[in-house]
């Protein structure tokens, strides 16, 4: 399960990185976009540069055209018109690429030319045939400038569409990972506060309804890690609240069984105690007959002080006379009692108890008439016993029906009886015994389908 804060930490982190990309793109786009314009720049001053040296070459021939006719000075300028443009043309020539070098070295070549058919001459002006030939190399070094500039000229144009491809690329790029991004925040903000908003409502309710006195209501799991402990805790909290309703429903309950119990134990004892020395007093010299039916008046009044005895047992925890018992020896004794024959069998491993041998046999007769009852007298109960760590587990298994749910989770409740004409206080006498030596009496299903009691006592520390 991830938290809301880790969720957060992850998204925020790749929306992070979306507009880092979103910038690298948009500034790698600009700075294509800016080379692309820079060249477009360079290769139009280059083109430029490319007439400038035509100009120059025409301007060779005007000037060393007029000082061959005598119309200038004869003495030749501070710096000559070949030295002026090969260094024009040096300037150029890294912009060029092979065949446009060439045509720059034929231009060099005629403004050498030229110099040399213009060149001053002593007694006369140059001949209509050395002017034509100068005016014919002057074009040719114009032509071949012009078609460099022109080349480079196109250049010019297709670098600039180029820088503006480049720029509409950039606008584009940055705008679509923009409104990306917009749609990532948009989209990953809405999940947040799904992700919040449902569990706060789903905790709200529980609330409500919890308030409106549903006690029932739990939150359950929820995606979100941090809002999971709160609706855990809510959760442990209602259960808690539950369980310390039903102990004090079990306190008032056993209350109200105490007072009972006291009464009737006080009112009901000494007229048994009177009523059975009655019966012992007659059945000395009576006839056969009146003896057999006063016995069943003593076990009758013996069976209602019984009844009296497990209401003050189910009430109160009851007195202990602790001393060692073996759980093995015990088991024994009472099946053998019981005289079930085969369909009771033993499977329980001899241990040192510390415990109320009396009480523990009342536990086991006691679970021992449930089993027999479950069965219907005819089927097969086994009673097993061994250690687990500090404990020892005790159980009566059957295979009759079992306890419905709805029975088990009230079985070890006073006058809860699942069998007609029973008093109910039969388990949670042995209940109250189990808890008094400190031990548990749970109930499950067996193995065979029927029941499964299972008393846990503490066990001594040496085993035999």
């Amino acid at each position: 399960m991830i938290g809301l804060v880790d969720r957060v930490r992850r998204r925020v982190r790749l929306l992070g990185g979306l507009v880092a990309l979103t910038g690298a793109i948009a500034v790698t786009s600009g700075l294509l976009a800016r080379r692309a314009q820079e060249d477009a720049s360079r290769r139009a001053r280059d083109a430029t540069a490319a007439r400038a040296l035509g100009a120059l070459g025409r301007a060779q021939y005007i000037d060393e055209l007029h000082r061959a006719r005598g119309l200038a000075e004869r003495h030749p300028p501070a710096e000559p018109w070949t030295a002026r443009i090969e260094r024009a043309a040096a300037r150029l020539s890294p912009a060029l690429d092979v065949a446009e070098r060439a045509r720059l070295a034929r231009v060099e070549q005629r403004s050498r030319a030229l110099s040399i058919v213009l060149a001053p001459r002593e007694g006369g002006e140059p001949s209509p045939d050395d002017e034509h030939a100068a005016q014919a190399i002057v074009d040719a070094l114009v032509d071949d400038a012009d078609r460099i500039a022109d080349r480079l000229e196109r250049r010019a144009e297709d670098a600039e569409a180029s820088a503006l491809g480049a720029s509409r690329l950039a606008v584009v790029l940055g705008g679509a990972f923009s409104a990306l991004g917009v749609l990532f925040a948009w989209v990953i903000g809405r999940r947040l506060v799904a992700e919040v908003t449902a569990p706060v409502s789903r905790l709200r309710a529980v609330t409500e309804r919890v308030r409106e006195g549903e006690r029932s209501a739990r939150v359950g799991p929820l995606e979100t890690a941090e809002l999971h402990e709160v609706g855990a805790g809510l959760d442990a909290m209602l259960d808690a609240l539950d369980e310390a309703d039903e102990r004090v429903r079990a306190a008032e309950a056993l209350a109200v069984l105490g007072r009972v119990a006291a009464t009737v134990a006080h009112e009901m004892n000494n007229p048994l105690a009177v009523l059975r020395g009655t019966v012992a007093a007659l059945s000395e010299g009576a006839p056969e007959g009146l003896a057999r039916e006063l016995a069943i008046v003593d076990d009758e009044a013996r069976a209602c002080q019984r009844i009296v005895d497990d209401l003050r047992v189910a009430s109160h925890a009851p007195l202990l006379r602790l001393g060692p018992v073996d759980p093995s020896a015990l088991a024994a004794e009472v099946a053998a009692r019981r005289a079930m024959g085969a369909r009771l069998s033993l499977d329980v491993a001899p241990d040192h108890l510390l415990a109320d041998e009396v009480r523990l046999r009342q536990v086991l007769d006691n679970l021992l008439d449930n089993a027999e009852h479950a069965t219907g007298g005819g089927g097969s109960v086994i009673i097993t016993g061994r250690r687990t760590g500090d404990r020892y587990e005790l159980s009566v298994d059957d295979d009759g029906p079992g306890v419905s749910d709805a029975d088990a989770a009230r079985v070890f409740e006073p006058f809860v009886s699942g069998r007609e004409g029973g008093s109910g206080l039969g388990l949670a006498v042995c209940k109250a015994i189990a808890d008094a030596h400190g031990g548990a009496l749970s109930l499950g299903r067996s193995d065979a389908g029927g029941a499964r009691f299972v008393l846990t006592l503490p066990a001594s520390a040496s085993q035999a």
